[in-house]
């Protein structure tokens, strides 16, 4: 079955033709139908490849134009004439009847004086439909409308009948409901998906003007007490400044939900779960950004490049995000009325990154929300707005409990990452002892005296001579003691970093089971006796790297851990830290000055 192209009228053919060419073209050319009614100027659709134009002449001549149609000639050397004047690279007259030679002989004669295309062509009614052939959801799209339904309904019931060969059946009934679907519309289609009784369709647009030829148009009745606050924000985000983020809202609260558009389109109907994203940006994605932190006297403190991955206009106002690193988010709400606040929020989520990503989120979320620093936010070299003012967080908003562990934390591996050169993930939870331990770690790399975390009590073997220093250290209720360590070590994260020597020491340390040493001693079988040493009141020993300690008069100064939470050195060995290490940090900020020369017309 074929399309009757001398039978169906002159808008009717416009219409397939139009929607043949920008078929035909719509990969490497721009297509333009002309709306005749003030004067095509001999152009009734024009397609445009670089600076080569095709203007392409219809004339429903079905009748041709020869013997008592040959005054058509007139109109066609008219339409040629004035298309000349726009210099094309081709001209092609279409009409839905094959030419006689005389005709075509006609046709490809024309020429005036001032110009002449390169390229001259007829599509007659073969053209057409070889042409058409090749789309065949477009000529079913059409047939349709002209033929009824009764080839479609044949299709259909294919599908009810049993399966007997499904691995050649069931790929041929799918491409034929497929091809049925997308011949119910030249602009829209549906892809479809069956699983677990579950149908999902998705619709996709044919052209790249379908959205303008043939709008659809979504309209909904929302119980907005119904919904979550968060689907509340996300719908904000996404209709007011055209942010892609993911709105689910529940059937619960979709009164009405209603589609207005093709026949095959329309909907209407309520409790259905609604999924809306925008998708697409107006400002290229990886277009660079920079965040820069400036003092008082407008020095930069820091700076942080990013790329955008968002930039959109939305009802209210123009929405733009960028990502830093693998690890943070800064997304700006820029309203259209110049008077409103203007809306600024950081945030991050820095689970399973690297100390470096982790250590330079850290840096930025305490510069944005705990410093005076100003903030200056360029687009591709060029400052998009700045921050007046201190940007640090408001009592509303302040940092997360885990956050200052955190900081802690990255600034520790930070540490013995440079030391041992090997490369650390930031785990996502740690004990205390296991804190503790990078703590002091990173202290003893930078020259601090500490308490060590692991060290409360000391084992080493008697040789089993009776040496008067032992004796003098079995005998005193407490003596000050120190020892060297060598490549003393720490596991972290699944890691073993040797450390290098630490010295031990303690003012006040007492011998285990002294008196009984000493009667070892005297009966000369101390041999491979345990000798062990522990500082008084439960503390720990101190600890240094005599390589890297500043040498000093007197007692050194302790450094203390100061990790929160923590009692040195009553340390509870294995005790789940509390606290989270890996927080998702954000807050939203409402003052700026803004420049307005980059965002989208």
């Amino acid at each position: 079955m074929s399309i009757d192209w001398h039978l169906i009228g002159q808008p009717r053919f416009d219409r397939i033709v139009e929607a043949l060419l920008v078929r035909i073209y719509r990969f490497n050319s721009t297509v333009d139908p002309i709306d005749g009614r003030g004067g095509d100027g001999g152009r009734d659709i024009v397609t445009t490849q670089g600076n080569r134009v095709r203007i392409f002449q219809l004339k429903y001549f079905p009748e041709g134009f020869s013997g008592g149609f040959r005054t058509r000639k007139g109109q066609i050397h008219s339409s040629f004439k004035d298309a000349m004047a726009w210099k094309p690279y081709e001209w092609i007259l279409v009409t839905p009847s094959n030419l006689t030679p005389q005709e075509r002989t006609y046709v490809l004669s024309q020429q005036t004086a001032e110009y002449t295309p390169p390229k001259m062509r007829v599509w007659g009614r073969a053209e057409l439909d070889e042409r058409l052939a090749a789309h065949p959801d477009l000529e079913r799209s059409f047939l349709r409308e002209d033929h009824g339904l009764s080839e479609m309904a044949a299709i259909y019931n294919q599908e009810r009948a049993i399966m007997a060969d499904p691995g050649t059946d069931l790929p041929a009934r799918i491409k034929g409901l497929g091809e049925l679907v997308d011949s119910l519309n030249p602009y829209w289609t549906k892809d479809f998906a069956y699983q677990d009784g579950q149908i999902t369709s998705v619709l996709r647009a044919k052209r790249t003007d379908s959205a303008k030829v043939a709008p659809i148009v979504l309209s909904m009745d929302l119980d907005l007490n119904a919904a979550p606050p968060a689907t509340l924000s996300a719908l904000r985000d996404n209709l007011n400044y055209g942010l892609d983020t993911k709105v689910r809202i529940p059937g619960a609260a979709v009164r009405r939900f209603a589609i207005d558009g093709p026949q095959f389109l329309r909907e209407e109907t309520s409790a259905v779960d609604v999924e809306l994203s925008v998708i697409g940006s107006t400002i290229v994605p990886g277009t660079p950004v920079e965040a820069r932190f400036v003092d008082d006297e407008g020095d930069c403190v820091e700076s942080f490049n990013g790329q955008i991955e968002i930039g959109n206009e939305g009802a209210a106002g123009y929405g733009l995000r960028s990502r830093f690193g693998g690890h943070s988010t800064l997304t700006f709400r820029l309203p259209k009325v110049w008077t409103e606040a203007v809306e600024m929020t950081l945030a991050f989520d820095v689970k399973g990154s690297s100390v470096f990503d982790t250590l330079e989120a850290v840096r930025m979320s305490r510069l944005f929300y705990g410093s005076s620093a100003h903030l200056e936010f360029f687009i591709d070299d060029m400052r998009l707005c700045k921050f007046e003012g201190r940007t640090g967080v408001s009592a509303k908003h302040p940092l997360p409990e885990g956050f200052w562990h955190l900081e802690q934390l990255v600034t520790d591996l930070d540490v013995l990452e440079r030391h041992s050169r090997q490369s650390f993930r930031v785990p996502e939870s740690m004990t205390n002892l296991e804190l503790a331990k990078v703590r002091a770690a990173a202290l003893l790399l930078e020259g601090k005296y500490v308490v060590h975390p692991q060290s409360s009590q000391l084992t080493m073997n008697i040789d089993g001579r009776a040496d008067q220093r032992l004796r003098d250290l079995l005998n005193a209720p407490a003596s000050a003691i120190f020892v060297d360590m060598p490549r003393m070590a720490i596991d972290v994260a699944g890691r073993r970093i040797t450390l290098g020597t630490v010295r031990l020491y303690h003012p006040e340390v007492e011998v285990v089971g002294a008196a009984n040493l000493l009667r070892h001693l005297d009966e000369d079988t101390a041999k491979g006796a345990e000798l062990k040493l522990r500082p008084r009141y439960g503390q720990h020993f101190y600890a240094l790297m005599p390589g890297r300690f500043p040498p000093t008069d007197g007692q050194p100064e302790l450094t203390r851990w100061n990790i929160d939470g923590f009692k040195e050195p009553g340390l509870a060995h294995g005790e789940l830290a509390t606290p989270s290490i890996s927080p998702t940090v954000e807050g939203t900020q409402a003052t700026g000055v803004l420049y307005r020369s980059l965002l989208p017309r």
